[in-house]
């Protein structure tokens, strides 16, 4: 090929390159017409592939004219996370199988309105803990994997996906996440591929692939590409530390839960419309979500639709109107004398006429403080507790605090009742760590938590910390000789 013939090839793929959108792949959108009564909305959740944080969200049509729009940021306290962990336990070391209790323990967390769900996969799919288990019920399956004896099994995952799939599309949630933890060793065709990928976008489930360790079978990119397809994502922490890992867990709810809910009116859109959502990210980076098409389950009405034109066409509108009135000035300047010399002549012939404007569930106003009672369900715990909450200006017995998530509220379901009316129904987690490591977590209420007249959404606590509910003040404490002789984990 000449360089006369290669010279435009050049210049056109610049400037595709320049034209292109920057970041695309980043962002990621599904949207979802929803008939209301005050009429059809249509719902995307937005989110980032790297978990950065958005802003300026905005919206065009397939025409490039910007739709209108409210944001509302992800709130794990007040919406709800599925999240389905299939977690690999054959062909793993000792070593390995605690590499993976270790993440399970710190990721597995069904705190705020997220609910968790646990299987394990050697020879066989095997769920340990149903979607919506207690804290305590996955700790003891992390305690199971962690003492699980090695196993030579070679599961095939791709072919254990579409039960985990279904369990999550049956949950009323806003974001599902099927969460696998492997070796990444696992094959599939592309039909079979197409198919799961396919399945998960359809159900609204989002797969994520974590592969944190390594063994001697080969990895294989198909469970890397059904995770891109499912607007998931991949991590691989095979050659990682146990720094690395702790990380992961830590960033894998804002990998699932980063983003928000995008609400656009679907008045005046067309039955099939072509939706482009951008935003920008921390720093200014611009991205754009490839192109959605929703197909509309409602038709605007008559009016709705003669209203719509109006807008689309308001300077052709305005500019008609103003050649009518002028018209009309010059119309008025001529008849409107002739009409008034008239009506006065007519007068002249006339004569004189004479003129003959606590739901269930709600906190109730209350004035001067009460006393408060508690209600303390027992613990099964034969070991000393790692904690113990006070209940200042009482005289019942310290609350111990063992392993596990101790919820906090007014209702009689809670580990620890609060019976005191300024205390919602559920209104905090506190989560004790084998670590030792204690934080209280707010389940997004109006009162809300104070830890030491700070108001917080969620707080590492520190022996001696005065935790507020409402106008109930707990004082925490650690068991130091407790945690030193607790076994390292």
């Amino acid at each position: 090929m000449r360089i006369s013939q290669l010279l435009p090839v050049a210049l056109f793929a610049l400037l595709t390159m320049l034209t292109a959108p920057a970041g695309a792949a980043d962002l990621l959108a599904t949207c979802t017409p929803q008939s209301e009564t005050g009429g059809e909305k249509i719902l995307c959740q937005l989110r980032t592939v790297s978990g950065a944080r958005l802003q300026e969200v905005k919206a065009v049509d397939g025409d490039g004219r910007p739709v209108p729009l409210s944001y509302e940021p992800y709130s794990w306290t007040s919406q709800r996370t599925a999240v389905y962990f299939l977690v690999q336990t054959s062909d793993l070391s000792a070593e390995q199988l605690r590499r993976v209790s270790q993440f399970l323990e710190r990721a597995a967390a069904p705190v705020g309105k997220r609910i968790v769900g646990v299987a394990t996969l050697d020879h066989s799919l095997t769920e340990k803990a149903a979607l919506g288990a207690y804290r305590l019920n996955i700790s003891r399956v992390v305690q199971e994997i962690a003492s699980a004896t090695p196993t030579r099994a070679y599961p095939e995952l791709t072919d254990h996906l579409r039960d985990p799939v279904d369990k999550l599309a049956k949950v009323e949630a806003e974001r599902r996440a099927l969460v696998i933890v492997s070796d990444g060793a696992s094959a599939a065709n592309a039909g079979t591929e197409r198919e799961l990928s396919d399945l998960a976008r359809e159900k609204g489930v989002a797969i994520y692939n974590l592969i944190l360790s390594k063994t001697d079978r080969p990895q294989s990119a198909a469970l890397n590409r059904i995770a891109e397809k499912s607007l998931g994502a991949t991590r691989d922490l095979s050659g990682g530390s146990f720094a690395d890992v702790v990380k992961l867990a830590t960033d894998v709810f804002e990998l699932i839960e980063n983003g928000g809910t995008v609400d656009i009116s679907a008045r005046g859109l067309p039955k099939d419309v072509e939706l482009t959502l951008k935003a920008s990210l921390d720093g200014d980076k611009q991205v754009a979500a490839d192109p959605v098409v929703v197909t509309r389950l409602t038709q605007d009405s008559f009016v709705d639709r003669m209203m719509d034109l109006g807008r689309r066409n308001m300077l052709a509108i305005v500019a008609g109107l103003g050649v009518a009135l002028g018209l009309l000035l010059i119309l008025g300047s001529v008849v409107l004398p002739r009409l008034r010399r008239r009506k006065d002549a007519e007068a002249d012939f006339e004569p004189d006429v004479a003129d003959v404007d606590s739901e269930p569930g709600q906190l109730e106003e209350t004035g001067a403080s009460q006393a408060t009672e508690i209600v303390m369900k027992s613990w099964t715990s034969n070991a000393a507790p790692l904690g113990w909450l006070e209940l200042l200006g009482g005289e019942q017995a310290r609350i111990p605090l063992h392993v596990g998530s101790v919820r906090v509220g007014r209702h009689r379901e809670n580990e620890v009742c609060l019976l005191n009316n300024s205390v919602h129904r559920r209104h905090a987690i506190l989560h004790v760590a084998q670590d030792g490591t204690f934080s209280i977590h707010d389940l997004g209420t109006k009162n809300g938590v104070s830890v030491n007249g700070k108001r917080v959404d969620q707080h590492n606590l520190a022996s001696g910390d005065v935790i507020e509910l409402g106008e109930v003040k707990l004082r925490f404490l650690v068991n130091a000789d407790a945690i030193v002789a607790r076994p390292a984990s």
